[in-house]
């Protein structure tokens, strides 16, 4: 009887050190996972938010820092109206494969001196 239990017992540790060996490979690859999405949506975040910030103010930034990324390809395009500043990249998911990220963003380029202008004419040609 004794020797029925103990062998039991050796059968359960045996059995949840195969289930274990199975389930750890596909949990390792669910956590790994999260990693790198979480590093693809800092990195879309961080472009983004580079893209606005240039295409506001003009000024070229130096580098965009991206987790696991190489340097992102930039473009701009500046007309009479608008200026317009787009970044692709690719985040890197497992060996041979990426997520390509591509943003633009264009904001709509005020004359402040040119406004001023105009206006004083009109209120000048309301005066007469």
């Amino acid at each position: 009887m004794n020797n029925r239990k103990t062998a039991e017992k050796r059968y359960l540790r045996a059995s949840l050190t195969v289930e274990a060996a199975m389930l750890m490979p596909i949990l390792f690859f669910v956590v790994f996972s999260c990693v790198y999405l979480n590093f693809h949506v800092h990195n879309r975040a961080n472009l983004i938010a580079s893209a606005a910030e240039q295409a506001i103010s003009g000024h070229e930034q130096n580098g965009t820092v991206l987790f696991g990324s190489v340097q992102p390809e930039a473009e701009r395009a500046e007309s009479e109206d608008a200026r317009t500043v787009g970044y692709a990249a690719v985040s890197p998911v497992y060996i041979g494969s990426g997520w390509s990220i591509r943003t633009e963003q264009t904001c709509r380029l005020y004359h402040p001196v040119k406004m001023l202008r105009a206006e004083r004419a009109l209120k000048e040609l309301g005066d007469e």
